[in-house]
C-alpha cells in the first residue's frame, strides 16, 4: 500500500462478508441488548437469556444514562478490536500485502477535508434523528463539540485520570456516535424503519428484518444493522482503537509496538454469541466471518450455500444453521420488545 493507505478501499469481498445476514444480525444484537437491556421486561430478558444474549455489563441505565463504572466501555473497545483484527487478517490474505490493515483517521477530518467531505443533510424517517443528523453535520457542532472531544480523548493528563472502561463508555456515547451521524448519508435502498419509527408497524408486528435490507448497498452509518458495511465505519473505529494505545501509554502500561496491535489487560471482553466459540477471542470472532463467507451473497436466513447433506461436515453445518436460526429468534425478541436504541440518542438524554 502507498503512503496514502489512509484512503485504501476495502475489497469487495470484505464488504460482502460484512453485509451477510448473520454478520448484520450479530452486530445489531450486540449493540441493542447492551443498550436497551435495562428497559426490557423480565419476559424479554428471559427469552434472550435462553439464547445466550444476556450482556454481562449494561451500557445504559433504565433512564438511558451512560453507566461508567461497570467496565461496559471495555466491552465496546474489545469487541470492535476483534472486528478490526479479523478484517486485517482478511486484508492480508486478499491483497497479499503483509502490511495491509485497517487504518483509522489520525485526526478527525476537518470541515474542508477533500477526501472525507461531510455528506449532505438527508431526510430521516425518525423525526428526532433527522434533527440530530443535521446538527452533527454542521460546522458549529464540529468546532464546539467534536474538536473538544478529540482533544479530551487524546490528552495524556485526562487519560491518566480515568479507567479504560470509563474511556470506552465516554467515547462510545459522544464522539463515536457523532462520527457515525456526521459522516452518514442516505443509502440507495433508503433507510430501514423499525417498530419505534413513525409510519412503521407497532412492536410485535415486526418480528424480523426483511432480507431486502441485506444488499451490500444498504450501508447506512446510522443503523447498527448496516453501519459496519460502510468503509467509513473502519475509519471511525480505527480512530477509536488508537485511543486504547494512548490510554496505555499515558498510564504507563507497557506496549510492544512490534506486535502490531498491543492489548491491555481486559476486564470487559463480551462479544455476544458467536458460532463455534473459541477460547481465543479473535478466533471466535473470525468464525462469524467464516460463516459469512460460506453464506456467500445469500439473503436467506437458511442459506442455500450450506449443504444439507449428512456428510462428514453435517454436524458442523447443523450447528451453523442452528446458530443462524437462533440469531433470527433473538432478533424477533428485540424487535418486538418496543425498546429500540438509536445511534447517538445517548448524548441527547433519549
Amino acid at each position: 500500500m502507498n503512503k496514502n493507505n489512509d484512503h485504501y478501499p476495502l475489497p469487495r469481498e470484505i464488504i460482502l462478508r460484512m453485509a451477510s445476514r448473520p454478520h448484520r444480525m450479530h452486530h445489531y444484537l450486540w449493540h441493542q441488548t447492551r443498550n436497551a437491556w435495562a428497559r426490557y421486561t423480565d419476559s424479554t430478558r428471559n427469552e434472550l437469556a435462553e439464547l445466550g444474549w444476556t450482556p454481562p455489563r449494561v451500557h445504559l441505565s433504565w433512564d438511558t444514562n451512560v453507566i461508567l463504572d461497570n467496565h461496559a466501555g471495555e466491552d465496546f473497545l474489545f469487541m470492535h478490536r476483534q472486528m478490526i483484527k479479523s478484517v486485517n487478517s482478511m486484508l492480508k490474505r486478499i491483497t497479499g500485502d503483509p502490511r495491509a490493515r485497517v487504518v483509522g483517521w489520525s485526526r478527525l477530518p476537518r470541515p474542508d477535508d477533500a477526501h472525507y467531505p461531510v455528506p449532505p443533510v438527508y431526510e430521516h424517517p425518525n423525526e428526532f434523528l433527522n434533527e440530530i443528523a443535521a446538527e452533527t453535520k454542521s460546522e458549529h457542532f464540529f468546532i464546539t463539540r467534536m474538536l473538544y472531544w478529540e482533544r479530551l480523548f487524546t490528552d495524556p493528563v485526562f487519560l491518566r485520570s480515568i479507567s479504560l472502561g470509563v474511556l470506552g463508555s465516554m467515547i462510545e456515547s459522544t464522539i463515536h456516535d457523532s462520527m457515525h451521524m456526521r459522516w452518514s448519508s442516505k443509502p440507495r435502498p433508503g433507510i430501514r424503519l423499525d417498530p419505534t419509527m413513525s409510519g412503521s408497524p407497532s412492536p410485535g408486528q415486526i418480528l424480523n428484518i426483511d432480507p431486502e435490507w441485506d444488499v451490500p448497498e444498504y450501508d447506512f452509518l446510522g443503523d447498527e444493522y448496516s453501519s459496519h458495511v460502510n468503509p467509513i465505519f473502519w475509519k471511525i473505529h480505527g480512530w477509536v482503537d488508537d485511543r486504547i494505545s494512548d490510554w496505555m501509554i499515558a498510564n504507563g502500561v507497557q506496549i510492544g509496538f512490534h506486535t502490531g496491535m498491543p492489548d491491555p489487560h481486559w476486564l470487559g471482553q463480551w462479544q455476544g454469541v458467536l458460532p463455534d466459540d473459541h477460547h481465543d477471542p479473535s478466533v471466535a470472532y473470525s468464525n462469524l466471518l467464516l460463516l459469512s463467507e460460506r453464506m456467500g451473497r445469500s439473503n436467506s436466513a437458511q442459506s442455500k450455500t450450506i449443504d444439507d447433506t449428512d456428510d462428514a461436515h453435517g454436524h458442523g453445518q447443523h450447528r451453523e444453521r442452528q446458530f443462524i436460526a437462533d440469531l433470527e429468534k433473538a432478533m424477533s425478541i428485540v424487535l418486538g420488545s418496543g425498546h429500540i436504541h438509536h445511534m447517538y440518542s445517548r448524548t441527547q438524554g433519549r
